[in-house]
């Protein structure tokens, strides 16, 4: 007989309110159904029939496991290949403690169905929904949960050991304290889920969505995390012991175990970065970097340095010669005044060998005074008195070389606490160090392009002497 269209139970949506109360057998039952499940909200019909195996189950309770619910699963098996196909309504049932191992329920829409204490360990759900359930403690044990709906739903210390999960919905889902172990989480969403403290082990979270998620002291050992998506969650204590955290995107350690862990070696996690940044081969680039800027400045300061020094031997130089000179005129003068009577153009020529060395020394010392400058060594060793540009850039380059040596004293501090006992630093620790990395950045390119820019200017404008041979040989 064709299904009115009309009737919820024909429609893949939740229900808001109870339904075919004609179906149920009796008045009595209804009443009981009524008062056990106060907040029920879906086809009276479908609770009646897994109530009346509920009873069934508990007068069989020697049973053997695959015996028991027989025929609910049957019944429930047999509407996959309805058409119209029939789904299973129990919204807000309450099943606090009801056995219902291997229990078929496909599809089945339980949103706000209480289930706490229950046992559901092995049961079909794939594709059910599960949304703002209770599940409180239930076991569901190797439980088939794929692509079911659990959004905001209550499973605090459920046991959902081996249970597949494959891209189930668990947004703002409470799994505090739940077993996880060995689950296969491939593509869930659990989006702001409370998974403080839960069991983790071993579990399959690749590709998993735990964006917001809070993973206060969650156990992590050995699960692949391989490309899940980990922005904006909470992950102080969590252990990542063996886990594999490659390609992990928002992974901000923070106090994390990670012994054995696999990261890759480029992971761009805020404390990878700095631990690679400023420890190991990048520390000798920058010095080099920092060498290459500084090596112009540092050979015009050793030439100007050896020229002062000649200017000083040769200023010396002078004034003795001069005060030999001055007395040498003295007695030219005297001898020159005594043999007048004999030759009386001596005189002239002593006073003009006194204005000429007056002269010579006097435009000497000019010169000197007009072209140099007593300057102290460190303004030349960086470049300030090349000009402003030059300032700038060295100011820069020292500005990004000082944030560089603070920066590596503190992130190799904190990876040798690191390597010592395979624990991460807390986030509070380095936080602000990759705030301070991330404006040092900027200074990099400065730096970069003023190295080049001090080579290239000390290249192109300083002259050397080759002799005439060596330019002919290679013309």
């Amino acid at each position: 007989m064709a299904a009115e269209p009309s009737n919820p139970s024909y429609k893949d949506e939740r229900s808001t309110e109870p339904y075919n109360e004609d179906k149920v057998s009796s008045p009595e039952m209804l009443k009981r159904l009524r008062k056990e499940h106060r907040m029920f909200q879906g086809d009276w019909s479908h609770l009646e029939r897994l109530v009346r195996n509920l009873d069934a189950d508990k007068a069989t309770a020697d049973l053997e496991t695959e015996k028991r619910l027989d025929e609910w699963n049957k019944w429930a098996d047999s509407l996959q290949g309805q058409k119209p196909r029939e789904f299973i309504h129990l919204e807000g049932a309450e099943l606090m403690g009801a056995h219902l191992e291997e229990a078929w329920l496909q599809g089945a829409h339980l949103e706000g169905a209480e289930l706490n204490n229950a046992n559901l360990k092995r049961a079909k759900l794939w594709r059910a929904q599960l949304e703002r359930a209770e599940l409180v403690r239930a076991n569901l044990e190797g439980v088939d949960l794929r692509l079911a709906n659990l959004k905001q739903a209550k499973l605090n210390n459920a046991n959902l050991e081996r249970a597949n999960l494959w891209r189930a919905q668990f947004e703002r889902a409470n799994l505090w304290r739940a077993q996880l172990e060995r689950a296969n989480l491939w593509r869930a969403q659990l989006e702001q889920a409370k998974l403080a403290r839960a069991s983790l082990e071993g579990a399959e979270l690749s590709n998993a969505n735990l964006e917001g998620a809070n993973l206060y002291h969650a156990h992590l050992e050995g699960a692949n995390l391989y490309h899940a998506h980990l922005e904006g969650a909470e992950l102080l204590e969590a252990n990542f012991e063996k886990a594999d955290l490659r390609l992990v995107s928002g992974l901000r350690f923070d106090d994390n175990s990670v012994f054995r862990a696999r990261i890759e070696g480029n992971a761009k996690d805020p404390w990878s970065v700095l631990r690679r940044s400023y420890t190991g081969p990048w520390f000798f680039v920058h010095l080099l970097l920092l060498i290459a800027f500084f090596s112009p400045y540092i050979g015009k300061f050793l030439y100007l340095s050896g020229l002062s020094q000649a200017q000083k031997y040769v200023i010396n130089r002078a004034e003795l010669l001069e005060g030999g000179l001055i007395e040498a005129e003295n007695r030219f003068n005297e001898t020159a005044y005594d043999h007048a009577m004999h030759a009386p153009w001596l005189p002239d020529v002593a006073d003009a060998a006194c204005e000429y060395r007056a002269s010579v020394i006097d435009a000497w010392k000019e010169d000197l005074d007009r072209n140099f400058k007593n300057t102290g060594a460190i303004w030349v060793l960086l470049g300030w008195t090349s000009g402003y540009l030059t300032i700038v850039l060295g100011a820069i380059v020292v500005a990004y070389n000082a944030c560089r040596a603070f920066l590596t004293l503190r992130v190799s501090s904190l990876r040798d606490a690191e390597e010592r006992s395979h624990v991460t630093p807390g986030l509070r620790e380095y936080e602000n160090l990759y705030r301070i990395h991330q404006w040092a950045r900027v200074f990099l390119w400065f730096a970069a392009l003023s190295t080049l820019w001090s080579i290239g200017r000390w290249a192109i404008m300083t002259e050397v002497f080759v002799p005439i041979k060596e330019l002919s040989n290679t013309v």
